[in-house]
């Protein structure tokens, strides 16, 4: 009786295991970056997205890091120091900021000393992100998703950015970005130096995989279900026939 059970159990389980739709999932790659200059910069790359493990439906870039730097201020001499990041990607492939990047601004700094030099130093952390969610759009905002600590961001904007870049075969070079942290308007003392970390994820809709065919699926739900009822029907008459056997010994 009990492999009666288990074998009906079974066949529910296995008609029930139908694949369902395809879930969304993620690749996510972390690639740090340091520089240490005037400009300050480092190349960085990623793996292109393999089409056969699916559809690419979304692209997120992130960067958080810090740096710092010194400026020499001579007597009531004052300073509003700027410092641009910019992405420039190889071969058209990845991502680019336009015009000047993110500029970081610090508040003006000014030595009131009338007779001798002063130095200052400027350090910051900061965070900045953006996500491409249509395989050909052409731009996009970068929207801040921290501020800096003690410099406010003017955020960039995307320079013909699409999410295809980022299909391996679209184009035959590889996704490579160079990093650049330049001065504005300013001569820091000694190099611009720091670093971060550059997270790119993939948001895809893997691809289909084998399908039960649904009229043998049908067939085992319909078997499983008779089976069960098989075995309450089986169950039913055991009882009533230990029933009977009692009511006869009791005569």
């Amino acid at each position: 009786m009990r492999s009666r059970f288990h074998l009906a159990a079974w066949l529910l389980g296995l008609a029930m295991a139908i694949p369902g739709q395809a879930q969304a999932a993620l690749i996510i790659q972390n690639t740090s970056f340091s520089f240490s200059g005037i400009p300050g910069s480092d190349v960085i790359g990623f793996q292109e997205f393999n089409p056969a493990l699916g559809t690419l439906t979304g692209v997120d870039v992130s960067f958080v890091g810090s740096f710092n730097f010194g400026v020499l201020l001579g007597p009531n001499q004052s300073v509003v120091p700027e410092i641009d990041l910019d992405a420039v990607r190889f071969g058209a492939r990845g991502f680019a900021f336009a015009q000047d990047g993110a500029r970081f601004l610090f508040a003006p700094t000014t030595n009131f000393d009338p007779t001798a030099p002063a130095f200052a130093s400027f350090a910051t952390a900061f965070s900045l992100d953006f996500s491409l969610d249509a395989f050909t759009d052409l731009s996009g905002l970068v929207v801040p998703q921290l501020n800096a600590s003690n410099a406010s961001i003017v955020p960039p904007l995307l320079e013909g950015v699409q999410r295809a870049d980022f299909v391996q075969g679209i184009a035959p070079i590889g996704i490579n970005e160079l990093l650049l942290f330049a001065p504005s308007g300013f001569t820091p003392t000694g190099p611009i130096a720091g670093g971060g970390l550059v997270t790119l994820v993939y948001d895809y809709t893997p691809a289909p995989v084998a399908a039960v065919p649904l009229p043998p699926t049908v067939a085992l739900l319909a078997i499983g279900l008779a089976a069960l009822g098989g075995v309450r029907r089986g169950d039913a008459r055991s009882r009533e026939c230990r029933k009977f056997l009692r009511s006869r010994s009791t005569v």
